[in-house]
């Protein structure tokens, strides 16, 4: 159990880092 919330954790970070990379390419088209 333990080792899974560790997993989730990267993938949910993981996930963040590419939907703020994408915010900021949106931000660089205006």
């Amino acid at each position: 159990m333990q080792v899974k919330k560790e997993h989730l954790r990267e993938v949910n970070l993981k996930k963040v880092i590419v939907i703020r990379k994408d915010k900021l390419k949106l931000l660089q088209k205006w």
